[in-house]
Formats: structure tokens, C-alpha cells, sequence
């Protein structure tokens, strides 16, 4: 009797060893070891090569198919979670810890997030964590990595679902869901504790209801996919924007896709479409309005750029060299990244010209196609500054068809003669290059690994500055204190601290802070923003539109130095007789500088 499960026992043995291997090079790299890097990549490949050559082989069945797959994308999980194993570090999941607590104290919904406004008026991820932490005691840490792991078995289980009803094949469906990791938000982005990650796998899950219902000619079975898809859509709706939009655009044009070639005879997902758009547009206007505002600056700049560019007006960005610190990408990286872009451009075109041959009867498919060729427009976002963001992030909802066509190609083009053992090993060399390019281009390289930690004491790790002096202000001075600070301050103690910030160039923050002196302007931002603490770190700040804000060192090792603000700048407010000096860490000062609105408020 055929073992159903093949090779899996095998190698998950393997991925565990993999597992094992990254863990050891994020323990390195918190010691600043030389090695750390190239094992990660290392552990990396192992993990990669010998799932997809089994995946891609004729032997495997469906069964075991679905399970390495799984296995991989849960393992890709793992080293996201490793990389920072206690807490929630990127600037997305400090705004929704803030959200959550404020459920589990105030038991209220859309209570106002003042670092990121937007993310409070989706709250989908934070009442699922909210109820698992009220049922279970586990921390909204603890919660949260539990949640998004959810989600990612199910995006990985939906989108192998997707392709296979498309398809037909279960070679394809396998090998298009290792395709889809290659997108560069992959890794990190959308494993994040953050409304998105949860949004994207309960959208794919809806197009694999609608495809699964489309085969099905009547009965009860017919409903209950549209009940649970008119669940989903609704429940994408209430958890993230972008997602639903993309959502509701993706249902409206196969809905006019199927009336359009049965000239009228199938309506398609009409229902679900009509929901989608009209549940998508009250939640904007009389939810989340401000959306608009948080969203639009971002796409406008995009294109604005892009436009620029074209006319002759602006410089393209200079590719694989950090616009914060000047680091250029190792050669080695540079080759990889502009590789995998090479392998798509050249595997998308025979993707599509299967497609158009096998699968121009199935609407689902031609759609799915259709998504593919933008991925050259987000190329070409690329080469500019403001467009650098939006194509990264692009990146996990175009990939849902990108994969599609490149399997296709692949199993069509490649495989339909041939399938030797040497294919299978070439064809995971290329998911190698894939995955790790994406990740190159997605992810900077002072993010890709833990950073050291800089202050130790014996085995206890000391808490960040920025972590301790919020909690502090939480105990000593309550909540929801109006304080001015920078902005990588500000998403800890909006998180940490429950307190309502005030920060970057708006209200004039950032010019109150590099001023040398309190003058006039200064009092009068102190006064207009009724603020009343400011929190001074005299430690300069690096910025990445993917990973946020974070302390760069100016040079490497345990014992690195960080650039510091001139002692005029930072200590202005010592100088000042009625503001008092209320907390010092050594690098983070808090001053309380009511005295300025009492005296606004005695004129």
C-alpha cells in the first residue's frame, strides 16, 4: 500500500534541523558574530530545497503535498517569530498592542490610537486577540502570535485550495504556493502582528469559496459557500482597508467578467460583489473616514514620483543602497535580487501563454492572469523614492497571481516532457533565488537579523530605555498624558506607555526638538498642543519605510557607539528654571514643562 504522507516525516526532521540552524545564527547575530548571517541564509536553504524538490516531483501525492507546503510556510513563521521571540517590535504591531489594551481595559471599540489613527477603526485583529487573551489568561503577546499563526495556516491551506480548483492539478497548486513566498513581504510584513496579516489569508480564503462554488451546479452545498463567503467578506471588511478594497475590486471585475462571456447568463459572485463594494464603502464613510487621509499621501506620492520620473523631473533611486545610512548591499545580494526578478520577467510569458492555451474557460484563471503583468509597473515603482513603499507592499496581494501563471508555466512549459531528479534540484535553486531575492529587495539588511543586545547583565537582559522609560510613565504619571517625543519614542509609549504622543513635523515637534534653545516658537508648540511632558532622547534615529524607526550604531560590535544629538540640542529644557527634570536613563530624559500652559492659561 502507497504511504500517502511520502518524504514528510523526512523532512520535517530536515526543516526542524533548518529551525535549528537559523535559531543558533539569531543567537550569533545578538553577539554581533561574523557567522551569524551566512547561517541564516544557510539555515534558509535547507528548509527551501529539498520541500520543493519533493513538492515538484511526479511521486508526491496530494496529501503530502498540502502538508510540506503547510510545514514550509509554518516554518517561515517560526524564524519571523524566532527573530524576535518576546515581545512585538515592528512599529505596526506596537499600534495594534496599544489597541488591544485598550479593549481589555475600557472594553470599547475604536478608542483613538494616536500614532497610527487608522488601525483602531479596523478592528477585526483586535477583537479576535482581545477574546482569546480574556478566555485563555496567555499575554496579547502570546495571543497575538497565536492569531497570526492561525492566519497563516490558513493562507497557505487557502491558497493551495485556490490554485488546485483553478488548475485542476495538485502539482500546480504546489508549487504555485511555494512561488507566492518569493513576494518580498513575505517573511517579515505580513507575518507581523498587524491588521493586514490577518486580513490577506481570509481574502484568498473567500476566492478559493467563490472558485469552489463555481463548480458546483445547485444545491444546499452552493449556499453554505456563500454564507461562508459573505462571512469572510464581511470579516475583511472590518479588519484591514487596503485588503478590502482589493477584495471588493477583485469581485467586481469576475462578476463582469462572467455576464460579459455568458453574455448574461451567469451573473457570477454578483451577491458577494455588491456586499463587498457597499460594506466596503459605508465602513469608509461612516467608520474609518480618515482613511483617505493615512492613505492617499502614500499612493498619490507614488505616482506623483513615477510621473516625475517619466517627465525627466526626478532621479531614479539609487537600487540596493540604504537612503538612511548610505549601506550598499554586498555584491553577492545585488546578484541574487536582480536574479529573481530575471526569472520572473522570463517564466511570466509562458505562464500566460498556458493559461491563455488550458485555462481560458475558466474566468478564475484568465483573472488571476490578468493581476500578473502589473507586476512589471511595480518594477518600475521601484526606481523612486515614494514608490519604493507602495511596491513592496503591493507585493503580497499581486503575487496571489503571479504565482499562479509561473506554476503554470512551469508544469506546462518545463515539466511536460521531463521531470528528473536534476529538473526538481534546478527548479529549488530558483525558489532559493526567488525567496531570497524578494526578501533582499524587501527587507533591509540591519533588519533581517536581531540586533545586539547593547546592555546585559549577567544572564538578565535589560529592558530597551525606550521600553522602561514607558512603562515608568505609565505607573508614575497615569494615562493618556499629552507628550511631546520622537517619533521611534512615540510608538512605545503609545504602546507601553498608554500615552497620547505627539510627534515628527507635525505641530512642529521636530523642529522644537533639533532647536538649541527655548524661545518663542518653541513655547507656542508646547501651547497650541497642550502638551505636558516632552521626552528628550539624545541618541540620533534611523528610518526604513518597512521596519520604522530604530538606533543605529555607527559602528558595529557589542560595544558600538550611537551617533549622538549636539548637548545644546538635547539639554535645552536643563536650562529652563520652571521645567523640572522629572526622569533621566542616561540617554532618555522626560521633562515636565506644564509650566508653560499655566501660564498660558493665566493670560
Amino acid at each position: 500500500m502507497r504511504n500517502s504522507w511520502g518524504w514528510l516525516p523526512k523532512l520535517m526532521l530536515t526543516g526542524s534541523f533548518s529551525l535549528l540552524l537559523v535559531a543558533y545564527a539569531y543567537s550569533g547575530a545578538r553577539a554581533a558574530a561574523v557567522w551569524a548571517e551566512p547561517l541564516f541564509w544557510a539555515g534558509l536553504i535547507v528548509l527551501i530545497v529539498p520541500i520543493t524538490a519533493r513538492v515538484a516531483s511526479v511521486e508526491a501525492t496530494r496529501q503530502e503535498r498540502i502538508a510540506l507546503v503547510v510545514w514550509l510556510g509554518l516554518a517561515f513563521y517560526l524564524v519571523k517569530v524566532m527573530h524576535n521571540p518576546f515581545a512585538f517590535t515592528f512599529p505596526d504591531e506596537l499600534s495594534h498592542l496599544r489597541n488591544v489594551n485598550e479593549i481589555l481595559q475600557n472594553g470599547r471599540l475604536f478608542e483613538e490610537n494616536p500614532v497610527i489613527p487608522a488601525t483602531a477603526l479596523y478592528p477585526g485583529l483586535q477583537i479576535i486577540t482581545s477574546t482569546l487573551v480574556s478566555l485563555s489568561g496567555l499575554s496579547i503577546f502570546g495571543a497575538g502570535t497565536i492569531v497570526i499563526g492561525a492566519a497563516r495556516l490558513v493562507l497557505f491551506l487557502a491558497l493551495y485550495f485556490l490554485y488546485e480548483q483553478v488548475s485542476g492539478s495538485a502539482r500546480v497548486a504546489g508549487i504555485a504556493t511555494l512561488f507566492y513566498m518569493a513576494n518580498t513581504s513575505f517573511l517579515f510584513w505580513t507575518a507581523q502582528y498587524a491588521y493586514e496579516s490577518l486580513a490577506l489569508p481570509i481574502a484568498v480564503f473567500v476566492l478559493f469559496v467563490i472558485a469552489r462554488r463555481e463548480s458546483i451546479s445547485a444545491g444546499s452545498q452552493r449556499t453554505g459557500l456563500a454564507a461562508i463567503g459573505l462571512l469572510g467578506v464581511v470579516s475583511v471588511v472590518i479588519t484591514h482597508h487596503m485588503t478590502s478594497y482589493a477584495l471588493a475590486a477583485i469581485l467586481t471585475v469576475l462578476t463582469l467578467f462572467s455576464i460579459i462571456s455568458s453574455r448574461g447568463k451567469n451573473l457570477g459572485p454578483w451577491a458577494l460583489a455588491l456586499v463587498a463594494c457597499a460594506a466596503t464603502l459605508m465602513w469608509l464613510v461612516f467608520v474609518a473616514t480618515l482613511t483617505i487621509d493615512y492613505l492617499s499621501p502614500v499612493l498619490l506620492g507614488a505616482i506623483k514620483s513615477i510621473l516625475r520620473l517619466i517627465a525627466g523631473e526626478e532621479s531614479t533611486r539609487q537600487l540596493f543602497k540604504s537612503s538612511s545610512t548610505g549601506a550598499v548591499a554586498p555584491l553577492w545580494e545585488q546578484w541574487v535580487a536582480i536574479g529573481s526578478v530575471m526569472l520572473i520577467a522570463l517564466g511570466l510569458p509562458f505562464g500566460l501563454s498556458q493559461i491563455w492555451k488550458q485555462y481560458r474557460q475558466r474566468l478564475l484563471a484568465l483573472l488571476l492572469a490578468g493581476v500578473a503583468p502589473a507586476y512589471f509597473l511595480m518594477q518600475a515603482f521601484r526606481l523612486t523614492p515614494a514608490g519604493w513603499e507602495t511596491s513592496n507592499r503591493a507585493s503580497e496581494f499581486l503575487f496571489v497571481g503571479i504565482a499562479f501563471v509561473l506554476a503554470v508555466g512551469t508544469v506546462q512549459c518545463w515539466f511536460s516532457r521531463r521531470c528528473n531528479w536534476i529538473d526538481r534540484w534546478v527548479l529549488a535553486g530558483c525558489v532559493v533565488i526567488l525567496i531570497f531575492g524578494g526578501f533582499i529587495a524587501g527587507w533591509p539588511p540591519k533588519a533581517r537579523l536581531p540586533r545586539p543586545y547593547v546592555v546585559a547583565v549577567g544572564s538578565q537582559v535589560v529592558e530597551p530605555q525606550g521600553v522602561s522609560t514607558s512603562k515608568w510613565m505609565l505607573a508614575f504619571l497615569g494615562r493618556d498624558n499629552r507628550v511631546a517625543v520622537d517619533a521611534s519614542n512615540a510608538k512605545l509609549i503609545g504602546a507601553y506607555g498608554e500615552q497620547h504622543p505627539f510627534t515628527s513635523r507635525k505641530h512642529g515637534i521636530q523642529a522644537m526638538f533639533f532647536s538649541d534653545n527655548i524661545g518663542r516658537t518653541e513655547r507656542n508648540i508646547i501651547r497650541k498642543t497642550g502638551v505636558r511632558y516632552v521626552v528628550v532622547d539624545r541618541r540620533l534615529i534611523s528610518w526604513d519605510h518597512m521596519v520604522g524607526y530604530y538606533f543605529d550604531p555607527v559602528t558595529d560590535g557589542p560595544n558600538a557607539e550611537f551617533e549622538l544629538v549636539e548637548p545644546a540640542v538635547y539639554g535645552k529644557f536643563d536650562s529652563h528654571e520652571n521645567v523640572s527634570k522629572i526622569f533621566d536613563s542616561g540617554n532618555i530624559f522626560i521633562y515636565d514643562v506644564s509650566v508653560f500652559n499655566e501660564v498660558s492659561s493665566t493670560r
